[in-house]
């Protein structure tokens, strides 16, 4: 396993812990709310997603 892989189940693990956390917000936001937040969450880590078709994000290449 990469230590990228590594990185992102760690984030995984770290989104859903915050999300517990704060289920009055997740309870009463939208999935386009919940979506742009994790977008966010990947952003701030080094992870830059986009919305492509049916994904709610793919990783955008280095460099674009």
């Amino acid at each position: 396993m990469t230590s990228n892989t590594q990185k992102l189940i760690d984030i995984a693990f770290e989104i859903a812990l915050t999300m517990k956390q704060n289920i009055d917000w997740v309870e009463k936001s939208t999935d386009e709310d919940i979506t742009q937040w994790v977008s966010k969450q990947l952003s701030e880590c080094g992870y830059q997603t986009i919305p492509l078709g049916i994904s709610y994000g793919i990783l955008k290449k280095s460099g674009k």
